[in-house]
């Protein structure tokens, strides 16, 4: 008898370590997949918080054609280039002029346009594209503010296909519209 209540004092002491080191290991996990908030007043969306402007952002630059601003992001591993224009119509003639563009000579589409709707109701065109030269994966979104005078092209990319395939998809179900 002695025993059996040895045994079950044994038993409850492993199961109360056993819970507390499931609980700890929950909350510590957690607190690595914080998340940080992009807000320009038109657009929000939630990305990971160990990404961070690189010292080489083109925040406030415009490229060649005069046409987007960038801002990018990375974590060494993914990156989020985020591009804003006043100068193009419609999100779907952005998708269909880059789908076209990186169809000609710079890699392939993986997975073709498609106009999906997110959880907050945004409307984004987008594809997946495999460049020729990296063999990395490219995630790319584009929609239009609210009042539909910008147009955003957003694509993420990185060494890991799978964790930016997750941003991609963090970023597109927490795309909000201000």
């Amino acid at each position: 008898m002695k025993n059996n209540i040895i045994g079950g004092i044994v038993a409850v002491v492993i199961i109360i370590a056993a819970v507390i080191g499931v609980i700890g290991f929950t909350s510590s996990n957690n607190s690595i997949n914080t998340n940080s908030t992009y807000n320009d007043g038109s657009v929000m969306f939630s990305y990971p918080s160990n990404m961070t402007q690189p010292t080489y952002n083109a925040t406030n630059n415009t490229n060649s054609s005069n046409v987007w601003n960038y801002t990018s992001l990375t974590d060494n591993s993914t990156n989020i280039l985020l591009g804003k224009t006043s100068k193009i119509p419609s999100p779907l003639l952005s998708s269909m002029l880059m789908s076209s563009y990186l169809q000609s000579g710079y890699g392939q589409i993986v997975s073709n346009l498609t106009a999906s709707t997110n959880p907050n109701g945004v409307i984004v065109y987008r594809f997946t594209y495999e460049s020729n030269y990296t063999n990395v994966n490219y995630y790319y979104m584009d929609f239009a503010s609210k009042d539909n005078s910008t147009v955003y092209d957003l694509s993420v990319y990185g060494n890991d296909s799978t964790q930016s395939q997750n941003v991609a998809n963090q970023i597109f179900n927490s795309l909000k519209l201000s």
